[in-house]
């Protein structure tokens, strides 16, 4: 079920109970669809202070994303699809797919999840999963930096494995979450690694 452009976002309510406002909370919970919850819902309410160029113009929530319409090898904790304002009342859509990694799975579970995503993109099924044309896989953490690396080695090792590092570098994106929570830190300042270089980016400002 493709996402239009002119659905509302679909994120329910956060059930923290850690007392986190939205998006800059002093504390980050275990779970990492709390700390998503946080930070999606203050985008959505600030966007327009945050940056007058970016918006997030819709959203789906994991829980919607197990539904048989979106059943696919690999489910995300979320779906955003963010809208970038271009000359001439133009967008471009920025498609997100978010993932949130709390160091509980092994190489040999994170591993599969890289191959999944490698599957998607080499067949193009985002665009009938999400009515996405490009999509990033964007992995957060709240294990330290240490753990990036990891994932990002991982990740690396994958992509080679599938002979695909070259053409489907850019597509994943990873970065560990530390309070206070700041969506604008977070989807536009350069607090991303990637692994095709060494110096960190934004996810959205490119």
């Amino acid at each position: 079920m493709p996402v239009r452009s002119s659905e509302p976002c679909r994120w329910p309510p956060s059930n923290s109970t850690t007392g986190l406002s939205p998006g800059f909370g002093d504390g980050l919970p275990e779970r990492g669809v709390s700390c998503i919850d946080s930070f999606v819902i203050a985008y959505e309410e600030r966007s327009t202070k945050y940056h007058p160029v970016y918006r997030l113009a819709s959203t789906i929530h994991e829980r919607e994303l197990k539904r048989p319409e979106y059943k696919y090898d690999v489910v995300p904790d979320a779906f955003l699809d963010f809208r970038m304002s271009l000359d001439g009342g133009k967008q471009r859509r920025m498609c997100i797919l978010l993932e949130h990694d709390c160091a509980s799975e092994h190489i040999n579970a994170f591993k599969p999840r890289i191959r999944a995503y490698v599957r998607m993109l080499k067949t193009e099924a985002h665009k009938d999963l999400y009515g996405a044309g490009i999509v990033t896989i964007a992995f957060t953490t709240i294990k330290g930096e240490a753990h990036i690396e990891k994932l990002v080695r991982w990740t690396r090792e994958e992509l080679t494995e599938e002979r695909c590092l070259q053409s489907l570098v850019h597509f994943f994106y990873f970065t560990n979450l530390t309070p206070p929570l700041d969506p604008k830190v977070l989807w536009l300042e350069p607090v991303w690694k990637t692994i095709y270089t060494d110096e960190p980016c934004s996810l959205l400002a490119g």
